[in-house]
């Protein structure tokens, strides 16, 4: 169950981010629309790597499945949100420090465990299971709130791509600039908005790469991440679960 967590969601945003040429629109707002592709693509990872939350939200596609994420994560740990596995499922989270609540769905449970996770299901559902990041079912999760390890990777493998020069435009009701980038290595096309005014904060970036299109979206930058955990009476501890499982 770690890997179904961890691959797609922090991979996949780890890949996006690393290659982080973004864009901002207009000589009026923060002075993006002037720059070259690479130097907005620089501009925009300086900016993510400086933040200290953010919300990140990611779909993706693939031979008609689809995958999402919608993540609001802190340096410290932090993180909120919920996991969309499509077919197989999706998961609430909730991660303070080393604590974490996970609450999969029917289908998750059906889907990931066979039929101990049917029992388990009937057994937990409506409620969060209860750990810490050193349980081996809870780790793939707490992983994909690792900001700092996306952070780290930002600009790390971006020289073999070839930026265009930005453009000025609107995404979701947000002046930004555009930029294209292509890497001939692994033949993938991405397409970066970054907001044209104030701090260069990315809007959205959309890659495409051997017929997956993925879609990141970020917002609420430097603004936390709630507070809020699952009471005891909304939570079982996975001691139980592993018991219900037969571990």
């Amino acid at each position: 169950m770690r890997k179904q967590y961890r691959t797609p969601a922090l991979a996949a945003a780890a890949a996006l981010m690393a290659v982080a040429g973004l864009s901002a629109c207009g000589s009026e707002g923060n002075g993006l629309a002037e720059k070259s592709g690479k130097e907005v693509s620089e501009e925009a990872g300086k900016a993510l790597k400086d933040v200290t939350s953010f919300q990140m939200q990611m779909e993706s596609e693939q031979d008609g499945a689809t995958f999402s994420i919608d993540l609001t994560m802190d340096r410290d740990g932090n993180c909120v949100g919920k996991i969309d596995q499509g077919e197989q499922g999706t998961a609430e989270i909730v991660k303070q420090g080393d604590k974490v609540w996970m609450k999969p769905d029917q289908k998750f449970w059906e889907t990931q465990g066979g039929a101990n996770g049917v029992a388990a299901y009937e057994l937990f559902k409506g409620k969060y299971i209860a750990g810490t990041t050193q349980d081996p079912m809870l780790q793939g999760m707490a992983g994909s709130c690792d900001l700092k390890a996306l952070q780290q990777d930002i600009n790390s493998d971006d020289d073999g791509t070839t930026w265009s020069d930005p453009k000025e435009g609107e995404v979701d009701g947000k002046n930004v600039v555009t930029i294209k980038g292509t890497s001939e290595e692994d033949e993938e096309e991405t397409t970066m908005h970054v907001a044209a005014e104030g701090t260069a904060y990315p809007v959205q970036i959309v890659s495409v790469e051997g017929g997956a299109e993925t879609t990141l979206g970020f917002g609420k930058f430097d603004e936390g991440v709630p507070d809020d955990v699952p009471s005891e009476d909304e939570s079982f501890d996975i001691s139980k679960l592993e018991q219900a499982a037969g571990s």
